[in-house]
């Protein structure tokens, strides 16, 4: 489900092109995991592509744009090793927008926890595949072997008990590993407030997918399980799981994909990547475009983004190879303009 401000920021800019709701902000594709099924970033090291100065004006543009959320992540790194990541998300804050951060909790610790809570900032995505600690690292492997674990419950903990505020997400990717687990999986994150769990399909990466992938009996059983669990945790299984017949709106809004094909991306996002450059949308991170935030405003680029893309917003070519939560976002807005919203 959509906000209804990013809905209403899309259609504001059917009729007058004002800005897009969220900036998408790739820092790094360092990583200090070694993920099983990812195609894996290189080892932390040193990324200044860019400096405060530039960082603080692509901030001041965003609020020309009246951008509404600034999300800090990455595509195979971990957004947590990024060197200026402190600073960035008191800029944010201080600039008075929503922020969210997806990590995979590794650097986690108390520290953290309280700067999060001094800034009060608002969302924090963690990619998270079991709490037991034998699949966990037998998924998600610290390079130098650390046991991160305790970190990312010690930090849950503070949340729970000294930072409500702090809306918790998790993303689970489920495998043949965790499937099984995943009932006392929602159990324990509802002890801790999480709001909203995202179960993600494991994508063919690399080698180790054919062990890990689910069997057509595994993908049953955990179908079953999914529809007879009881939890007060909302949950989204994106496309993947949505021809069981599951329920809820995604199969409502299934139904719709057969007749809009639209792509109204960049009316609510841009992405940047780590050098400053805008690329063109989250499902096809590698082609970048010739604007960077380096050299102009983002205020100046958007709206050049805008005219050179959005002549291919009907029935685009790549639809059907779209990355789920884009496709699933795209049927949303469909849906919702469809009805009359």
């Amino acid at each position: 489900m959509i906000s209804d401000e990013l809905f209403y920021r899309v259609k504001e800019n059917l009729k007058q092109l004002s800005g897009p709701y969220c900036i998408d902000f790739i820092l790094t594709n360092s990583c200090n995991l070694r993920c099983k099924y990812c195609r894996g970033g290189r080892r932390p090291g040193r990324e200044d592509y860019l400096s405060e100065d530039v960082l603080k004006r692509f901030l001041s543009s965003a609020k020309d744009l009246r951008v509404k959320e600034i999300s800090l992540t990455s595509a195979i790194g971990e957004p947590t090793s990024f060197k200026k990541l402190n600073f960035l998300m008191k800029e944010i804050k201080l600039n008075g927008f929503l922020g969210s951060l997806l990590t995979n909790g590794s650097l986690l610790d108390l520290n953290f926890a309280n700067f999060l809570q001094q800034i009060k900032w608002d969302l924090l995505i963690l990619s998270l595949d079991s709490f037991n600690p034998d699949i966990q690292y037998s998924l998600r492997p610290s390079r130098d072997g650390r046991d991160y674990l305790n970190g990312i419950l010690e930090f849950l903990r503070f949340c729970r008990q000294d930072f409500r505020s702090l809306c918790l997400n998790f993303n689970m990717v489920v495998s043949a590993l965790n499937y099984q687990d995943v009932e006392e999986y929602f159990g324990k994150a509802e002890s801790y407030g999480v709001k909203n769990i995202t179960l993600l399909k494991l994508v063919k990466m690399n080698k180790s997918y054919g062990k890990l992938a689910l069997t057509e009996s595994q993908l049953a059983d955990f179908k079953r399980i999914i529809k007879n669990m009881h939890t007060s945790i909302s949950f989204n299984y994106l496309e993947w799981l949505s021809e069981d017949n599951l329920g809820g709106q995604e199969s409502v809004l299934n139904k719709q994909q057969a007749t809009s094909r639209n792509c109204y991306y960049h009316l609510y996002k841009v992405l940047i990547d780590r050098d400053g450059r805008v690329l063109v949308c989250n499902g096809n991170a590698s082609d970048k475009t010739d604007f960077n935030i380096i050299d102009e405003p983002l205020k100046e680029i958007y709206f050049k983004l805008v005219k050179l893309y959005m002549s291919r917003r009907n029935n685009p070519a790549c639809y059907d190879i779209c990355c789920s939560p884009i496709k699933t976002i795209n049927q949303e807005i469909d849906f919702r303009l469809s009805n009359g919203e």
